[in-house]
């Protein structure tokens, strides 16, 4: 699983025990980059994200997200999987993991989506969940 980590970035994010191996590795691992260019490059995601045209879909924000955060798509993929998983972005029709732990993760009925639940119905109509924004990342807000 570690080895996943470093190459893709992770892929069983909605597994307990990756999410606890992730966790606890990001506990204990050095930033690299400053938090006040982290913040910036957060806050400029988040930008892009909330004035996103309405029918803005995952992958459309993979290629809209390509001049900011470096690398590959899978990568890219993997930052916007996490922020659903944060319920950062997340549809009002689907909850995601921020306010509840949903049993049932119902998936889009289109044939072409391989997104993870919640981020799969997510849309740029959805914009940026602020709440939880303010929860993880408050000095964002600032």
């Amino acid at each position: 699983m570690n080895f996943e980590r470093f190459k893709w970035g992770g892929v069983r994010h909605s597994d307990p025990l990756y999410a606890l191996l992730d966790l606890t590795r990001f506990r204990t691992s050095a930033p690299e980059s400053s938090a006040s260019e982290g913040h910036a490059l957060l806050r400029r995601l988040l930008e892009i994200a909330g004035n996103a045209p309405a029918n803005t879909r995952p992958n459309d924000l993979v290629k809209l997200l390509k001049s900011l955060i470096p690398g590959n798509d899978s990568q890219r993929r993997v930052a916007i999987q996490c922020l659903g998983y944060a319920g950062v972005l997340q549809s009002r029709e689907h909850a995601g993991f921020f306010d509840t732990y949903p049993i049932h993760r119902a998936h889009p009925p289109e044939g072409k989506n391989d997104w993870s639940y919640p981020i799969s119905w997510w849309r740029g109509h959805d914009g940026v969940n602020v709440a939880a924004v303010r929860f993880y990342f408050p000095e964002v807000m600032a």
